[in-house]
């Protein structure tokens, strides 16, 4: 069963595209609760070599050459130090990085 940040996601990804961005799915990690044990490591490992880094957004959202990487949280959920460490390198890079826990969380997009 989706959990709510899932249910989340879709609202948020559903609604960006209706507003005609480009969404970039990044939570591929959640994945792995779906992978059979023998094929976690060789998951990883290819998307580690990939440039998967832990902590990054759940999405990247970009339109009219604005990107933006969107962490969606439920209500109550809490960045971990991994994610706040990402929201990090975004602000040194001058990336947009938006905690998403609701459509006004992106007015203004």
């Amino acid at each position: 069963m989706p959990t709510r940040e899932h249910n989340l996601q879709f609202v948020i990804a559903s609604y960006l595209k209706l507003r005609k961005f480009i969404v970039i799915d990044c939570d591929i990690m959640d994945g792995l609760k779906y992978a059979k044990d023998s094929a976690r490591y060789p998951f990883i490992v290819h998307h580690k070599k990939m440039g998967y880094i832990k902590g990054q957004p759940d999405m990247i959202a970009m339109k009219d050459g604005k990107v933006y990487c969107l962490e969606l949280k439920s209500e109550n959920g809490k960045q971990t130090k991994e994610q706040k460490a990402y929201q990090e390198m975004c602000a040194k890079n001058n990336i947009p990085y938006i905690v998403v826990r609701n459509l006004d969380d992106l007015r203004g997009l």
